[in-house]
Formats: C-alpha cells, sequence, structure tokens
C-alpha cells in the first residue's frame, strides 16, 4: 500500500468519511453521492532524511461539495489532521502533519454549484523500507 493510500485510510480510521464512498486517493468523482467528498492526494515534499529515514511528503486535502457541508468537512480534516502526530499510518511512523495554512483556502464553486476547499500539509513519516522514498 502506498503512503497515500494508508493516509486516505487513516482519515476513514478517524471519522472523516469512508475511501471509495467520499474519500477517494487522487482524484474527486465528477457526480457526488455524498453532500461532500475529498480527495487525498500526494504533492511535492522535501528531501527525505538519510539517517533516520524519515520522508516528508506533501499531501493535499480537496473537499468539494454543498457549500455549508464542505466547509464543514474540510475543517474538521484540518482540526483531526493538524493534531496528529506520533502515530501508525499503514506500514510507516506518522511523525506529525503540519498544515501549510491556518485553515482550509477556498477555491471557488464549479459549474455545478459545489464548493471547493483545500488544506495542504507537509507530513514526515519514518520509511520502512529502509530505502529513502515513501
Amino acid at each position: 500500500m502506498s503512503f497515500v493510500q494508508a493516509f486516505a485510510s487513516y482519515c476513514q480510521s478517524a471519522g472523516l468519511g469512508i475511501v471509495g464512498q467520499t474519500i477517494f486517493v487522487n482524484f474527486l468523482p465528477d457526480q457526488l453521492t455524498a453532500p461532500a467528498a475529498t480527495a487525498i492526494i500526494q504533492t511535492a515534499g522535501v528531501p527525505g532524511d538519510l539517517v533516520y529515514r524519515w520522508d516528508t511528503v506533501g499531501i493535499q486535502v480537496l473537499v468539494r461539495g454543498q457549500p455549508a457541508q464542505a466547509l464543514a468537512l474540510a475543517q474538521q480534516y484540518y482540526d483531526q489532521l493538524a493534531a496528529t502526530q506520533r502515530t501508525v499510518v499503514g506500514s510507516w511512523y506518522l511523525v506529525d502533519c503540519q498544515p501549510q495554512q491556518s485553515g482550509p483556502i477556498y477555491l471557488g464553486r464549479d459549474d455545478a454549484g459545489l464548493d471547493e476547499y483545500s488544506i495542504n500539509f507537509l507530513v514526515t513519516a519514518r520509511n520502512p523500507t529502509g530505502a529513502n522514498r515513501v
């Protein structure tokens, strides 16, 4: 399982949604079956630490949905993930999850009338393989 898949599963275990229904890895479906849904996307991070086998991975949480529900869900992700540290995510040990802004950022409304929000994190995790890659 890749890091981004494990991170999505962690979000499910934190009660933020269900992978494949309201949490998606690297995409959001065009049609939503719930009032709001989330894409967990792996983005650029920073170079890893060769000594401690830590990788710092960029994670973008993209939320789309009905206006009130999208904002509320985006805020739940921010509140839950910004407090995450020293826990196991899949086979990785997550050191910390640092938000890169002070809250969800409003991206606008799409053609279907759904609001979109983005939250970006830098996630430091110990790579279990010994290789300097997540």
